[in-house]
């Protein structure tokens, strides 16, 4: 058996070789933070491993959301004159390999949009094998 590591911004699971991650963020519509693409990344390093037994993925939003974007609340930027300066930074070190891990994977990625798929969420969303989403659901590229 393997263990499954613990996380709090995203939920990893897995159940007959099917590996689901929900990102849990809801109270932020789970917005993307910093740490939560480092979990992300971890979870990668998870279902990358063949002990996992991993087959296929499913993703999925807790609560109202799947993902509304980069998290741009005052204190996920504390410095302000920094933002695209840190966000940059997010982008090359936490959100692109993210991004790059996941259309590589060998196995099928399914995504699940159970609400607003906005900027990070969308390119998720897009990267995915197969993407479902509800009635509801709205997909944008920006913020405008």
């Amino acid at each position: 058996m393997t263990l499954l590591p613990a996380f709090g911004h995203v939920l990893l699971s897995v159940d007959k070789h099917v590996a689901s991650l929900t990102l849990n963020r809801s109270k932020v519509l789970n917005a993307a933070s910093r740490p939560m693409l480092r979990e992300l990344m971890l979870a990668m390093d998870f279902i990358e491993n063949p002990a996992s037994a991993v087959r296929s993925v499913l993703i999925t939003g807790a609560g109202r959301a799947f993902c509304a974007g980069v998290d741009l609340t005052p204190s996920e930027n504390r410095w302000r004159k920094q933002w695209a300066a840190r966000w940059r930074v997010s982008l090359e070190y936490y959100y692109h390999p993210f991004i790059r891990r996941l259309r590589g994977l060998e196995v099928p990625v399914v995504v699940a949009v159970n609400g607003a798929a906005v900027g990070v969420g969308a390119s998720i969303a897009l990267m995915a094998t197969r993407s479902y989403a509800r009635a509801a659901a709205l997909f944008s590229t920006c913020l405008s």
